[in-house]
């Protein structure tokens, strides 16, 4: 079976009628622990639940323990017992009352507060507010847990548990507020003990210094008393008998008056000693904090000063850095200026090379159809084919001599004028030609390796060269330094791209920039006019010519450079917009 008992501590609150803390056994339902007012058979004790108070009736209230758990009930009272603010309500015909579970820390309310007018004075007779704590048998204090009902169907209160909260603060509070007073109470009574022990000191102080100086008195007057009662001294050892004790009471006197002079003065100093001690070690806190924060501030300081030297140094640097950075935007700027240079040659050379495969093409037609070439177009040919070095090196390594140039020029033009002159001859020609033909070939196809070979590292040097200068550029611009000065010099000239009759790729020039490209087209005007009527079907020599024209080499040379030029204009067009 479980403990049969536990304990229960009832503390009087601020308002309530005053009684001393009870710690009460509390039994079984058969034996429950009664509450109610004392009588004469029973008087209120620490050990029970009776209390010496007016508005309790005789049998106010019962309490008892079940199952771990303390109930109580009201037993038919005239004032009505409360817990937590809430009255223990009858219940039907009046027979039953509520029975209501208590926990640890639950305000226990036993009867009303009772004002009475008598003799026009009002009386006040409290009521009794308890703070219940339920202990099991072992003494543990049993914590709030919850609330639940008996098996009787009696109600439960979860509904009332904020409000019984609520209440218990309000209790709690007043509490506290009631020892606060109590404490300010003490404390002013012993403000006033301490005073008047203060008054009393210094009263039995100036006591015992008048007691003193009494006793003192009396002494000397006892000894002028025992002198003069003794007649066997003559009159002269009387008189100089009392002067010395006239002087050795005076003395006396002086030098008590002096002890308490410098007893007084020694407390004065003690204290004033004391409290130089005490301004002493405020003045040491004080020093420690000052000599802190100095350091501090000097730790603060040192620091600013490396901060500021680093930066002077940083801006020494950098001052460097941008002078070499100056110094290597010139060379950059020399640099692009090379650059241009080279890019209206290649487009110079592009437009010759244009105008030699327009006219290599038409040389072949007329080649493989026998037709007649007359003489300045046959003349503007072979000048055309020697400056864009497509001729063989023969022809092209002796240009100073001129009896050579217009020797082979005149064994050229008489064959492709007299080519077609007679039938019979025709076969040698053309024998005579497949010969030349395949040593011309031989050699032109290794002149053309070579120099598609020198085209291509001329490109990579100038494909390196352009992105080492647009990285220099980049850097320059981070650095914000002469940005726009930068993007309005090294504006590249802009070319349009145009398709070539060879459909090829390339950079033709504004017709102002170049007067000799105005001139090769109004020279190849009537060369092609007359190439629509020769050409008939391409044969081994027009491919030839077309393998050797290095136009597609110079138009994707030309295209690659393209996406740089507009790198270096797409910055100034975002600035102008």
């Amino acid at each position: 079976a479980g403990m049969s008992f536990g304990w229960v501590t009832l503390v009087a609150t601020p308002k309530s009628h005053p009684f001393e803390e009870r710690r009460i056994k509390v039994n079984s339902p058969n034996d429950p622990v009664k509450i109610g007012r004392a009588v004469a058979r029973i008087q209120a004790a620490p050990d029970n639940a009776v209390f010496d108070c007016k508005v309790l009736s005789r049998n106010h209230a019962i309490l008892w323990f079940r199952d771990g758990e303390f109930w109580l009930k009201d037993t038919k009272s005239s004032n009505g017992t409360f817990v937590n603010n809430e009255k223990l309500q009858q219940i039907g015909t009046g027979r039953d009352t509520d029975v209501r579970r208590v926990f640890s820390g639950d305000i226990i309310q036993l009867g009303v507060e009772i004002v009475e007018n008598a003799n026009k004075v009002s009386v006040v007779y409290g009521c009794i507010y308890a703070v219940i704590n339920c202990f099991n048998a072992e003494g543990k204090l049993l914590e709030n847990t919850g609330q639940s009902c008996d098996d009787g169907g009696q109600r439960t209160t979860n509904s009332l548990v904020s409000n019984r909260k609520l209440f218990q603060m309000q209790q709690y509070v007043s509490e506290a507020q009631h020892r606060e007073k109590q404490r300010e109470d003490k404390i002013a009574e012993l403000m006033s003990i301490i005073s008047a022990n203060e008054k009393a000191a210094e009263t039995a102080w100036k006591a015992l210094v008048n007691e003193d100086r009494l006793l003192a008195r009396i002494e000397s007057l006892e000894a002028q008393l025992s002198i003069l009662s003794n007649n066997n001294n003559p009159d002269k050892q009387k008189e100089e008998l009392l002067k010395m004790i006239d002087e050795k009471t005076k003395f006396e006197a002086m030098t008590k008056e002096m002890v308490r002079r410098l007893i007084e003065e020694n407390g004065e100093t003690t204290s004033r000693l004391k409290d130089m001690e005490r301004s002493l070690e405020t003045t040491e806190q004080t020093y420690q904090q000052l000599r802190s924060r100095n350091d501090d501030l000097e730790t603060a300081l040192s620091e600013t000063t490396e901060m500021y030297d680093s930066k002077v140094s940083d801006l020494a640097l950098t001052t460097s850095e941008l002078f070499e950075k100056q110094k290597k935007f010139s060379a950059l700027e020399d640099k692009l200026t090379d650059l241009q240079q080279k890019n209206l040659k290649l487009s110079k050379s592009s437009v010759i090379n244009e105008t030699a495969s327009g006219l290599s093409r038409l040389l072949a037609n007329a080649i493989n159809s026998g037709s007649f070439i007359d003489a300045p177009e046959l003349h503007l040919l072979i000048s055309t084919l020697k400056s864009a070095s497509y001729l063989p090196p023969h022809t092209r390594e002796t240009p100073s001599s001129p009896d050579t140039s217009s020797a082979s020029e005149s064994d050229l033009r008489t064959q492709l004028m007299n080519g077609c002159d007679t039938s019979t001859s025709e076969k040698d020609l053309i024998e005579e030609y497949e010969k030349n033909k395949q040593q011309d070939e031989k050699m032109t196809i290794e002149i053309c390796l070579k120099t598609i070979l020198e085209l291509q590292s001329k490109n990579r040097e100038l494909e390196m060269t352009v992105a080492t200068m647009m990285e220099e550029n980049q850097e320059n611009q981070e650095n914000g330094e002469k940005s726009d000065s930068f993007l309005s010099e090294t504006d590249i000239h802009k070319e349009p791209l145009e398709i070539s009759p060879s459909e090829n790729a390339s950079f033709f020039p504004d017709a102002g920039n170049f007067s000799g490209s105005s001139t090769s087209t109004s020279s190849q005007a009537p060369l092609m006019q007359k190439q629509s009527t020769v050409i008939k079907k391409p044969d081994g020599l027009e491919n030839l010519l077309l393998l050797v024209s290095l136009v597609p080499l110079l138009a994707l040379l030309l295209a690659a450079l393209a996406p740089i030029q507009n790198r270096f204009s797409s910055p100034k067009e975002k600035k102008e917009e």
